[in-house]
């Protein structure tokens, strides 16, 4: 009966799952003979992806399994890749790890399937969740945790390739073993416009205040030249230390236990780079704003529960070693967390000789990175994507008084 309801449709921002097809998928993925099938649809990537939990019975027994679902077959395929190089890591660790237990296409969806990792959430939910809760000291437990395990010897990235040291210009790369920072000329182009957009929908009080409409060049000639305030933003060479990223080390791809946030897992590996000659601080900057993007929630920003002057305020005292000035309690929180990977980044650079200053001007070059890329987050809404210009603004302004521009 599933099967035949033909002409109802999951419906999806890119695709649209056919009944029939769900069906035919589940009965590739799931075990034979499984029976009372209960299927929840969860909360899709920006890749279009359908992810669905099935609860199921098998032999008796009750079992879960999590099942990616795109039409877009080369991310699928790179995870299974990326799955195949973690299992033959081997070692004690890899279980965090979560990977495809079966890989299968089913008319022209690739499928991923996936053990359940019970009674967990992302980290994102659940710091969403719990925040209020935590002080700084049991907020920084949680994050020293992910990162013991992800940064363990012999599991991801060290167990692929041993982290390089080179010298090299941070943005730009110019070498073999480091690929830099830098964006394409479509991406480019797309930021550009992205810039464009969000600066004419910013209410008057804010450009005011910021000054942001005097700067706009400034970033543009930056884009173009990697040029700011007549400054070249990585023109020194300096200590890089490269390896093989996750790629996609977002907050959303962190697991946790969903009652007290320990025991971390991991998963999405579609963006592991193929070469081990990407930042070594890659994943945790990318990890340092997003949670700057989902910690603070959408409903508190657009129903004015925050203000964005503070936001950015507060910010620029912490990119700058201030004392905070707000009085927000979940500001503050959030300043804390970034606090504490800048501190766990130090500790993992220290160990190839970078200072600690060396260490927050590349840590904040990989910010200035996923910053910009914030401007063309669809979902996100108008208030976060001010800051993030403003944020990009203050981290230039601090990357032009450090000795590595």
């Amino acid at each position: 009966q599933f099967a035949d309801q033909n002409d109802w449709q999951v419906k999806n921002s890119k695709y649209l799952l056919s009944y029939k097809e769900l069906a035919s998928i589940l009965g590739e993925c799931l075990p034979n003979a499984s029976s009372s099938v209960v299927v929840e649809f969860l909360t899709p990537g920006l890749s279009g992806a359908y992810i669905l939990r099935a609860d199921f019975v098998h032999e008796g027994t009750k079992k879960e399994r999590i099942i990616k679902i795109d039409k877009n077959c080369t991310l699928l395929h790179r995870e299974k890749e990326a799955g195949v190089l973690l299992a033959e890591l081997g070692g004690a660790h890899t279980h965090k790890f979560i990977k495809p237990i079966k890989s299968t296409e089913v008319f022209d969806w690739a499928c991923l399937t996936f053990n359940a990792a019970n009674e967990t959430v992302t980290l994102r939910k659940y710091l969403q969740d719990n925040l209020s809760k935590y002080n700084d000291n049991e907020l920084h437990s949680i994050l020293d945790s992910v990162f013991l395990e992800f940064y363990r010897e012999g599991a991801f990235p060290h167990g692929l390739d041993k982290d390089k040291k080179v010298s090299t210009c941070v943005w730009n790369g110019n070498s073999e073993n480091y690929d830099g920072l830098d964006f394409t000329p479509l991406e480019k182009a797309d930021i550009n416009r992205n810039i464009s957009t969000i600066f004419n929908s910013i209410p008057s009080k804010i450009i005011d205040k910021t000054g942001i409409s005097n700067r706009l060049d400034s970033l543009r000639l930056f884009l173009a030249e990697q040029k700011y305030k007549d400054k070249t933003i990585s023109a020194k060479a300096v200590n890089v230390v490269s390896c093989r990223a996750h790629g996609d080390f977002n907050s959303g791809n962190i697991l946790v236990n969903k009652k007290d946030g320990a025991d971390p897992r991991f998963i999405d590996f579609s963006n592991v780079s193929k070469n081990p000659t990407q930042h070594a601080l890659l994943d945790i900057g990318k990890l340092s704003v997003d949670m700057e993007k989902y910690v603070v929630q959408d409903r508190e920003v657009a129903l004015g529960g925050l203000d964005i002057l503070d936001w950015v305020q507060c910010h620029h005292d912490w990119l700058a070693g201030n004392s905070l000035s707000t009085k927000t309690e979940l500001l503050k929180k959030i300043y804390s967390i970034n606090t504490r990977l800048l501190e766990i980044a130090n500790s993992r650079m220290e160990k190839f000789g970078l200072n600690a200053e060396e260490t927050k001007a590349q840590f904040n070059m990989v910010r200035l990175r996923y910053l910009l890329r914030t401007l063309g987050h669809p979902a996100l809404p108008l208030e976060k994507k001010v800051f993030a210009l403003c944020a990009i603004f203050d981290v230039l302004d601090y990357l032009c008084g450090n000795e590595y521009v």
